[in-house]
């Protein structure tokens, strides 16, 4: 079974993710829901093992930028940011674009172009 970590600080986005991810990959997913990226971190720390990471960019108590470096820095990942306005979050991300372990949805995403990515990150074997 693959782990999920879903940050949002919307409950309604992270409801109809992982009622999504269910669907598409027929249960074979457990999503760990994360409210803010403070939350998302101390998930990260619990040294809980996670095969990827769904994040919004924007969110109170740290935003999706500072989920990205922990793992970039501890735990590695690969990590899908959400958010509107993709092309200049991805600036404030360091080497964001030349890893092979992150890439990004723009909200509002299409549902084939979301779930091509996630079974990418979940079900290839990336380089680390």
């Amino acid at each position: 079974m693959k782990r999920i970590l879903l940050c949002d600080d919307e409950k309604d986005i992270r409801d109809v993710i992982e009622m999504m991810l269910e669907i598409e990959l027929n249960d074979g997913v457990e999503v760990v829901h994360a409210e803010n990226g403070h939350e998302g971190i101390e998930r990260l720390k619990d040294s809980e093992k996670f095969d990827l990471i769904i994040c919004d960019m924007n969110m109170p108590q740290l935003k999706g930028v500072e989920v990205y470096n922990f793992n970039r820095d501890h735990n590695r990942v690969p990590f899908l940011l959400l958010s509107a306005d993709c092309e200049e979050d991805i600036k404030t991300f360091n080497g964001f674009d030349s890893c092979l372990r992150s890439n990004y949805i723009q909200k509002p995403w299409k549902k084939n172009d979301f779930f091509d990515k996630v079974k990418a990150f979940l079900f290839q074997d990336l380089a680390a």
